[in-house]
């Protein structure tokens, strides 16, 4: 019976530790991806134009949103997605008036072309993505 408890307390304290890798390993991930990708393409005619600042933070929210719908670090796991984290990134998104065009850049440019408009449908069910986009607007 010890012997299982000292066993789950383990697995315990590996998963702890393994989803803080994966998050710390996520982040120097997209440091480096995103040091390559360079800056988002200019904007079209009529487009937003945005502040540095702004493109730090929607740097911020693509790295937040992947590590939503991948709480534990790892793609092949079917580990939930953290809706409550969605929805406060769409709150953000909307209060420092970041459009979902420049998240998305960074999403794509930081997970190997990942198309972050397919992975918010993919991971929020209608509702949650009607709230989503209703946030953003």
């Amino acid at each position: 019976m010890n012997a299982l408890v000292l066993v789950g307390a383990a697995f315990a304290l590996l998963s702890v530790a393994s989803k803080s890798a994966a998050s710390d390993r996520q982040k120097d991930e997209f440091n480096g991806k995103l040091g390559n990708a360079g800056a988002p393409p200019p904007p079209a005619e009529g487009a937003p134009r945005y502040s540095t600042s702004q493109k730090e933070k929607a740097a911020a929210f693509a790295t937040r949103l992947y590590s939503a719908f991948h709480p534990y670090g790892f793609d092949a796991w079917q580990d939930g997605t953290d809706e409550d984290e969605v929805s406060a990134v769409a709150a953000e998104m909307k209060l420092n008036k970041i459009g979902l065009d420049l998240v998305s850049h960074y999403y794509a440019a930081a997970y190997a072309g990942a198309d972050l408009l397919h992975d918010l449908q993919d991971e929020l069910n209608a509702d949650e993505w009607r709230e989503f986009i209703n946030t953003i607007s």
